[in-house]
């Protein structure tokens, strides 16, 4: 982006592709300030569906109705047009989750049916399989309908194995949770399997989704306590909040949430899990889950990497 390769229209579309990606890693701070840098300013197809992911996405994680319903407006003659590949597959998915949400199915499989042609004609390659069936299932969590989660599931779990070792983190976790979701809707609830996974989910940059996970296993499952580790789960997931709609700066600590740099701050310190945990009123496997989330936004590889970040990040103890 600081080159200005490509003129003003890759600017936007390179800061767009940023604040996407942000948002999916539950870093929303990126993603609002590009909603409300480009709220009047008209862009070509592509770039307009990516906005409207964008602000969907939001309205989502915001639990704001409204603004899930102009974001699907805005970008309906899109869809309707079919102007789909597999690289625009993700903001696709916000999209068509938040027509299910809206109770607007008309759009939906005309636009699965492109994907899915798609995916067919290049042989069903298992990592696209995988992500196509990930969309199905997240529209089927968001009508409830489990019978249709199961079926998606299948359709993963018959490809997981043919992965490969060049599939991704993401598709890796999209498996385990896929076969997860099945059983949560279905009332079978094995919270450890769950906050793993979850945890999978995260450390792949779909905190949310993890969350999502986690949070309906704690509704479903009958053992009280189970709940509420779940419930601490899902809350420690999502513990970075959606900034209001005129934006913030990033954080000042490399994208941490308070949370993160509560633990990051003992970590650099020397604490253990269980002593982090003590302190916080968490489970030491919840400080775990906390750590490579702050690995992964810090781009740390290796344990010195980890250190000389948080020490850079949170200056010296």
């Amino acid at each position: 982006m600081s080159a200005r390769v490509g003129g003003p229209l890759a600017l936007d579309r390179h800061r767009l592709l940023l604040g996407w990606v942000r948002m999916r890693a539950g870093r929303y701070d990126t993603a609002v300030a590009e909603l409300a840098r480009l709220a009047d300013t008209p862009l070509p197809g592509r770039e307009r569906l990516l906005l409207a992911a964008l602000s969907a996405g939001i309205a989502r994680r915001s639990g704001d109705v409204a603004r899930l319903r102009e974001a699907w407006t805005a970008v309906e003659p899109v869809l309707a047009r079919r102007a789909v590949d597999l690289f625009t597959i993700e903001p696709v998915e916000e999209l068509l989750v938040a027509a299910t949400r809206l109770r607007r199915p008309g759009r939906i499989a005309p636009v699965l049916d492109t994907v899915d042609a798609i995916v067919e004609r290049l042989g069903r390659p298992p990592a696209w399989v995988v992500t196509i069936g990930w969309v199905r299932i997240q529209l089927a969590v968001a009508a409830e309908d489990a019978p249709a989660v199961t079926q998606a599931a299948q359709a993963i779990a018959a490809v997981c194995g043919d992965l490969g070792t060049r599939a991704g983190a993401r598709q890796r976790a999209q498996c385990g949770a896929a076969r997860l979701w099945a059983e949560v809707l279905a009332g079978e609830v094995d919270p450890d399997a769950a906050s793993t996974v979850a945890g999978e989910l995260a450390q792949a940059e779909l905190p949310w989704e993890g969350s999502r996970l986690v949070g309906q296993a704690a509704i479903r499952t009958t053992d009280p306590s189970a709940a509420r580790r779940l419930l601490e789960r899902a809350r420690d997931l999502s513990s970075t909040e959606v900034a209001p709609a005129e934006g913030r700066a990033e954080s000042q600590y490399g994208g941490l949430s308070e949370r993160e740099v509560e633990v990051a701050r003992m970590v650099r310190d020397g604490g253990t899990y269980r002593e982090i945990g003590s302190r916080l009123f968490i489970s030491p496997k919840t400080v775990e889950h906390h750590v490579a989330r702050i690995r992964t936004k810090l781009g740390a590889t290796s344990r010195a990497e980890f250190v000389a970040a948080l020490r850079e990040v949170l200056g010296e103890s």
